[in-house]
């Protein structure tokens, strides 16, 4: 899937807000002010419920913890 389709699924959805982190030069998703998943051109970081994350990264080896988020809820 391309990071445009992508970022036009996560704008059309209903009750969301993003902004542009420049620091850490990333696209960020919230909801209810909580972000849920952030973009940059090196990366995608997602939310996750903390078993199916486990599986995730068992089954699929690209499928690494979030860089600098908490390992068990984010991918």
């Amino acid at each position: 899937m391309k990071l445009e389709n992508i970022l036009a699924f996560c704008d059309g959805m209903k009750c969301t807000t993003s902004d542009y982190q420049e620091s850490w030069e990333a696209r960020r998703y919230f909801v209810d002010g909580r972000i849920f998943v952030m973009f940059s051109d090196r990366f995608i970081t997602m939310k996750c419920n903390p078993l199916m994350s486990l599986d995730l990264r068992r089954e699929y080896q690209a499928i690494i913890p979030g860089y600098h988020m908490n390992k068990a809820k984010w991918i």
